[in-house]
């Protein structure tokens, strides 16, 4: 209980709120049990339209209006296992809108208006294949105002990219309004510091007369230590929905880590220190832990006469929790002997 608690603390408090979960190649959760990340993010829209309308008593006029849309967002997300993961957003959003109204009489009004609205998200994500090709995922997503979603996505690693593709269905459960959207995804690891990423997104009305949206964005990395466990962010987005265009900057400071259990023995105290060394901007599980010394091994695998079956499972759980860490350090470095290998037998050619 004492391992969920701050992720439950980080989903709760936990950027945008969109009806399908937004593909961003180079922030995935870890695929080990207790990862966790979190993203605070701050998002400026600008836009403005003109044209000529009519008011209340049906007199017409010209109109130039300029909006301005601010949002702040918190995100967190959690992994349970190599399976399963949820991820939490909580959004606040802020507009203001002045507008001048042109009479055919020469006379001008000018209104202002403003508005705010929260929302948020819950998601369940499910890796269907950790050892695939292709690494399958599934998600479910709730967000308010009430929008369900389901999306499907795949993804290709190759060192120092990483290509993905969705595709996604949602349906808002207060009355017509569902889609289809399909999204493609890729990121690009420049150097230790650097990243960059890219993803597109096609969302498709399937009732109603809503016009299809296309949103593309734009983001670059900047890790901010050498383990890669916090990271700030540029974003520009562009999103078009008939003759409505709008581009938006923003900035993000994330981090990621992995929650362990409290462990006596100095092995565990190793992969602890080291387990959150994972850069944001790749799937590698960081160092490899040393290897503990003969008279470490020896004490941890002894056990005392008057240990309780309570502390038996705790020590089999981060025993457990150890060796798949190890796995998966060991499964990277197999990845990168084997890159080494290629590029060698390229040069003898």
């Amino acid at each position: 209980m004492k391992k969920f608690l701050p992720a439950l603390c980080v989903l709760f408090i936990a950027p945008s709120v969109s009806a399908q979960i937004p593909i961003d190649p180079l922030r995935r959760l870890q695929d080990v049990q207790g990862a966790y990340n979190y993203t605070l993010g701050i998002t400026y829209t600008p836009s403005s339209s003109q044209g000529i309308d009519f008011d209340e008593t049906g007199f017409p006029y010209r109109f130039n209006n300029f909006n301005q849309g601010t949002s702040l967002s918190l995100s967190g997300g959690y992994s349970f296992n190599e399976y399963f993961g949820i991820n939490s957003v909580v959004d606040w959003s802020f507009s203001s809108t002045r507008e001048n109204r042109d009479f055919l009489d020469f006379t001008r009004q000018t209104l202002n208006r403003s508005n705010s609205s929260v929302g948020g998200s819950f998601g369940l994500e499910y890796r269907a294949a950790p050892s695939s090709f292709f690494d399958p995922r599934f998600s479910v997503n709730v967000a308010y105002p009430w929008t369900i979603s389901t999306q499907g996505q795949i993804s290709l690693v190759r060192d120092p990219m990483i290509l993905l593709g969705s595709i996604g269905y949602s349906r808002s459960l207060q009355g017509v309004g569902e889609n289809v959207s399909i999204g493609i995804g890729t990121g690009f690891v420049a150097n230790d510091v650097i990243s960059l990423s890219g993803s597109a997104n096609y969302s498709i009305p399937t009732d109603g007369v809503s016009l299809p949206v296309t949103s593309l964005s734009f983001r670059t990395g900047y890790n901010l230590d050498p383990k890669g466990n916090q990271e700030i962010g540029v974003r520009a987005t562009l999103s078009t929905s008939g003759s409505d265009t709008r581009i938006g900057i923003g900035l993000e400071f994330g981090g990621r880590g992995v929650i362990t259990a409290p462990s006596k023995d100095s092995a565990t105290q190793a992969t602890t220190s080291n387990a959150s060394g994972v850069p944001l901007g790749t799937q590698q599980t960081g160092i490899l832990p040393s290897q503990p010394t003969s008279s470490t091994a020896t004490s941890s695998s002894t056990v005392p006469k008057n240990t309780t079956p309570s502390k038996l499972e705790e020590k089999l759980d981060n025993l457990s929790q150890n060796l798949a860490t190890r796995e998966l350090q060991l499964r990277d470095l197999q990845q990168q002997i084997l890159e080494i290998k290629k590029e060698l037998e390229s040069l003898k050619k």
